[in-house]
């Protein structure tokens, strides 16, 4: 996951340089609570530590034009606000964003178009239909910027809340 370097630190700093990021290694991990990983050797973190790493680079990611992450708030270390205001950046700096969960509420709380499959029936709000006059090949269409959750959770056919196909 992190180019070979010394520390936690200079890996995210080659990682910034390459994105040509604006942002120091030291502002990239601190915005997320992880300076104090900055000095230890990336293979001393554990699983839970790497992938709470790789999310707040993929977070960082100040040009990022789409961002697809799988349970963004399932690390104990990025802070769930953090994710929600740096998703919201994105979003509004243009970027697409595609959140998916397990968790058809943690999907909903992120706001924007939500859909999830319940009893083998795709359920929530429709997505945003695509603009009639789209610029680019019809192959690379995209909806406007918008902040999308998809929860990949299957609802429980035997709950009552579910019988009748109701969401």
């Amino acid at each position: 996951m992190l180019p070979p370097a010394r520390t936690v630190e200079q890996a995210v700093a080659r990682i910034l340089a390459a994105r040509a990021s604006r942002r120091t290694a030291g502002e990239a991990l601190g915005a997320f609570g992880l300076s104090r990983w900055g000095v230890r050797r990336a293979s001393e973190l554990d699983w839970d530590e790497r992938r709470s790493l790789g999310l707040a680079l993929a977070l960082a990611h100040e040009s990022a034009r789409l961002l697809v992450l799988y349970e963004p708030l399932g690390t104990s270390s990025v802070a769930a606000s953090s994710v929600h205001a740096e998703l919201e950046r994105a979003s509004s700096g243009g970027a697409t964003v595609l959140v998916l969960t397990t968790s058809v509420e943690n999907g909903l709380a992120f706001g924007g178009p939500s859909v999830w499959l319940e009893r083998g029936v795709l359920r929530g709000a429709p997505l945003a239909a695509l603009p009639e006059a789209v610029a680019a090949p019809a192959m690379a269409a995209r909806p406007d910027n918008q902040l999308v959750s998809m929860p990949t959770a299957f609802a429980d056919p035997a709950s009552p809340r579910n019988e009748g196909g109701g969401s």
